[in-house]
């Protein structure tokens, strides 16, 4: 995990008879602030976990939110990541059950009941309880399955579909201004922003480019999800992803 080596850099960096002791200060200032920033969010998480209260709602599975919250940390450890972190450890946590329930819990009836009754679900929840079912018919039927229908099961349950969703869903900053760099560069006298070009050849204010600006933004970011998750192809999600 990047933090933990940062925090060995420190520790090796103190020794250091030649080490500029500005330079170290603000570096355990930067690490502790970092660390307080995990720590809120994974108290966050921790009252959503209560509230979610799943040890008691389903007794047959798994607590993994702090295991989930560090395997986000150790995926994403940016600190503007943070809402993505989030994201990511509620559906890891809302996966554990899922996978617990077609593991350990149900009948073939009960889960196709159950499958069934998940239709309205996002997509990418649909597609993983789809694989699921699918690992729960070998199971309860004692199948062993060929080796590429194992394969293309198994990329379906690893959940990376899931976890890309939940990153993109915790990233605020899509399709606003800030994509643009139209104040900043303005202010620093850079060349023409996306902004400003909108506005000359469409003849309209700042804030009607603005505006239609988040539009093509947003509408890019739908092709850019479709293209990635929807459509048939001969690379796995999974290559994407990685």
């Amino acid at each position: 995990m990047e933090r933990l080596k940062i925090h060995q850099y420190i520790s090796f960096y103190e020794k250091e008879e030649s080490r500029n002791e500005t330079l170290l200060k603000f570096a355990k200032l930067d690490y502790n602030r970092i660390q307080l920033l995990y720590r809120q969010v994974l108290a966050i998480l921790s009252r959503w976990s209560r509230d979610f209260n799943v040890t008691y709602k389903y007794p047959y599975t798994r607590d993994r939110i702090v295991e989930a919250y560090v395997w986000a940390l150790g995926s994403i450890c940016e600190p503007k990541f943070g809402a993505s972190r989030l994201m990511i450890a509620k559906y890891l946590q809302v996966e554990t059950v899922l996978d617990d329930t077609y593991d350990a819990y149900g009948t073939l009836d009960e889960l196709y009941r159950f499958t069934a009754a998940l239709k309205g679900a996002m997509l990418m929840f649909k597609e993983l309880t789809r694989g699921y079912i699918i690992e729960a018919q070998w199971a309860k039927n004692a199948y062993v399955p060929a080796f590429d229908d194992y394969v293309q099961n198994g990329l379906i349950v690893s959940t990376y579909d899931v976890l890309a969703s939940a990153f993109l869903l915790g990233m605020k900053d899509v399709g606003s201004r800030k994509w643009y760099g139209y104040e900043e560069e303005q202010k620093r006298g850079y060349s023409p922003a996306i902004v400003e070009c909108y506005m000359k050849e469409f003849g309209v204010s700042k804030e009607e480019a603005v505006r239609d600006i988040d539009k093509i933004f947003v509408n890019a970011w739908k092709d850019t999800n479709k293209e990635l998750f929807l459509k048939p192809r001969s690379v796995s999600n999974r290559e994407i992803i990685q």
